[in-house]
């Protein structure tokens, strides 16, 4: 024992400096960290664990690394959402890709300056026959979280136009094909992403749908598209990434719904719906469509244009990054 061994070289024992698991002085340690950037915070959740929310740049300074299993983070970097296309002087534009996603849920520390970025909403088309903006990338150093890709617009010259790629697409026009999906599983992390949906055109009479875009964990479309004869509907929007990393459940990164063109003015045919906390797809008598409400989801598609006025698509909303680590 170490008293016994103590007695037997003769010397004083300090007891003040014995250290015993657990006990202070030796034993469990934690990760300590502290963060920089506008607005960003550092909150206590589920008692024994610390959770850096990241709002606008900044960065993660990690003071110390806790030892084995306590050297391990949590994250969720979520990219921007893409606007909505807009239309021309008729028909409509397809819904914005939600921000891919990247996450981990035992991400090994350095003790140094970690970088964070927030990729930027991708804003709704601001002219006729133009495609929606694209969402930024977020950043957790080399991990990357694509942006969204912006929706379509009905066409450009004489060709129909696909969405963006991005990290779910955004949603196409008419017969082009829906824009694929950039996110990456990259740097030890998980990624999700979803195309955007194809357009369609229908006949007798002219229903004209744009995609939805694509979610992190659906690809626009979300299983119903535009109906036919006197009853269409823009496509759906993607279905986004459901998370718990701050303790409650939030969807991240839904796909904004495709507006609606029909040759029957009277009747107001509605656009495709968004997935959770994404804009709603343009209505075929001119309503405007939706912005998204959350992180990484992208705005509604333009509906159909007419004699009052121009419609307007939907902005996409900016990315967040979430670092979570045990502190006690």
């Amino acid at each position: 024992s170490l008293i016994k061994k103590n007695k037997e070289l003769h010397k004083p024992l300090d007891l003040m400096n014995v250290g015993f698991v657990g006990a202070a002085g030796g034993g469990e340690s934690f990760t300590e960290a502290t963060i920089t950037g506008t607005s960003n915070t550092i909150t206590t959740i589920a008692t024994d664990y610390k959770l850096a929310t990241f709002v606008n740049t900044g960065t993660l300074i990690v003071s110390q690394v806790g030892a084995s299993p306590n050297n391990t983070v949590s994250y969720l970097v979520v990219a921007g959402g893409a606007g909505g296309g807009r239309t021309n002087q008729g028909y409509a534009g397809g819904g914005g890709g939600g921000g891919g996603v990247i996450e981990n849920s035992a991400h090994t520390l350095t003790a140094t300056t970690h970088n964070i970025s927030i990729g930027n909403k991708g804003t709704a088309a601001a002219s006729f026959q133009s495609s929606g903006n694209d969402g930024g990338h977020s950043f957790f150093d080399s991990i990357k979280a694509f942006g969204g890709g912006g929706g379509a617009p009905d066409y450009s010259g004489s060709a129909y136009v696909a969405g963006n790629v991005g990290g779910c697409g955004g949603g196409s026009a008419r017969t082009a094909s829906g824009a694929a999906s950039t996110q990456t599983s990259n740097n030890g992390g998980t990624g999700h992403g979803f195309r955007g949906a194809d357009g369609v055109h229908l006949y007798s009479p002219i229903i004209v749908g744009t995609g939805g875009g694509g979610g992190a964990s659906d690809m626009g479309g979300g299983g119903s598209g535009v109906g036919s004869g006197a009853n269409g509907a823009g496509y759906n929007g993607g279905e986004g990434y459901t998370d718990n990393i701050t303790g409650t459940s939030v969807v991240y990164s839904s796909g904004g719904g495709g507006g609606i063109f029909h040759a029957t003015t009277g009747t107001n045919y509605a656009g495709g719906v968004g997935g959770t906390n994404a804009g709603n797809g343009g209505t075929n008598n001119g309503s405007a469509a939706g912005h998204a409400t959350n992180y990484g989801s992208g705005g509604g598609g333009a509906g159909r244009y007419n004699s009052s006025g121009v419609r307007s698509a939907g902005d996409g909303y900016k990315g967040v990054v979430y670092i979570k680590w045990k502190f006690q």
